[in-house]
């Protein structure tokens, strides 16, 4: 599925330069071994150590075009953090996130969203953002995959604009 293509895409991308290596004893044969593991579902993945990631599903775009898409909690000794992935806003983002030391959030926008749709509608604008870091109350928001207009054909917004839309819902930390 998903992550097994991108291991094998990876494996046959490299295959020369991982020969090369082991034929001048440079690397052990061994150690070149992408294993891939799929899951399905919202659910705990990982469990180690006190390390604990669950995979919990988002939704990329409203069509589904690309599936799955997933975001990840990680806890470990009593902290949080929450990754959202690539997605449109969706309620496992709150579900997992509330209460998370740090929710790692992405966002989009553009000067004009009509210039875009389809990409515009594949994110999260930074007023829906706002409104779910407001529910979740992190304590720290952080802002990725900030895809803000995109470069010689569609302009974007300064930081501050992009920090006060956010601002018109949620008052905690950001960066």
């Amino acid at each position: 599925m998903g992550v097994t293509n991108i291991d094998d895409g990876l494996m046959q991308t490299f295959r020369n330069d991982i020969d090369v290596r082991v034929a001048d004893a440079e690397v052990d044969p061994a150690t070149t071994q992408i294993v891939s593991h799929e899951f399905e579902g919202d659910r705990v993945i990982f469990d180690r150590g006190g390390v604990a990631v669950t995979m919990f599903k988002v939704q990329h775009d409203p069509k589904d075009a690309i599936e799955p898409a997933v975001g990840y909690r990680v806890d470990y000794a009593g902290k949080s953090v929450l990754v959202s992935g690539d997605t449109v806003p969706v309620e496992n983002v709150i579900r997992c996130g509330t209460g998370v030391n740090v929710l790692i959030h992405e966002v989009t926008d553009f000067q004009d969203p009509s210039a875009l749709p389809n990409v515009y509608a594949h994110h999260t604008n930074p007023r829906q953002a706002g409104e779910i870091f407001a529910k979740t109350r992190p304590q720290l928001a952080v802002y990725s995959h900030i895809v803000n207009g995109i470069p010689g054909r569609v302009p974007g917004i300064p930081d501050e604009t992009l920090i006060e839309r956010t601002r018109e819902s949620y008052d905690g930390p950001l960066t």
